[in-house]
């Protein structure tokens, strides 16, 4: 199925065409309910977390993966870090698919960082997935050290 449908962003037209609609949910991190349950040994591994290129949040379901992801998220932008938040299900096994809404986390959180690749796989609809992800790793390489990202995804699998 090829949809094609206006990418809309804050609620603005962007004048760019897609095969993959924007679902804005996958790209903003779930709220979690004020009764969560605190987990102060976790957060006490955050300037660990800080330090790292990745950290892998892995445990059954049910056991607050991502309510401790969104509570990290929180506690990062708090420290002036920009968080790029991608919800991964099924569908995103297709990695143009992917690339698109990490571009768009990428894009929310950097002011800008990833529009090219959003622009280049709007519009080349057989793009080389290898160009789209060159183009961003580039693109994140120009960012200078105070300016890292933290990427946090979450899976319904």
């Amino acid at each position: 199925m090829n949809l094609n449908v206006e990418m809309r962003m804050a609620g603005k037209r962007t004048g760019v065409k897609s095969s993959f609609p924007l679902l804005t949910t996958k790209i903003l991190p779930p709220r979690i309910p004020p009764e969560s349950i605190e987990r102060p040994r976790l957060f006490a591994l955050l300037p660990q977390v800080r330090a790292k290129q990745l950290t892998v949040i892995k445990a059954p379901a049910g056991f607050g993966k991502t309510s401790l992801a969104v509570a990290w998220a929180e506690r990062l932008r708090g420290m002036d870090s920009r968080v790029a938040w991608v919800g991964l299900d099924r569908d995103d096994d297709v990695p143009t698919r992917l690339l698109y809404y990490a571009a768009h986390a990428l894009r929310r959180a950097c002011d800008g960082l990833g529009s090219s690749v959003i622009d280049m796989i709007a519009e080349i609809s057989l793009l080389p997935i290898e160009t789209a992800i060159s183009t961003l790793i580039n693109e994140l390489a120009e960012l200078d050290e105070d300016n890292r990202v933290s990427c946090c995804s979450r899976s319904h699998a």
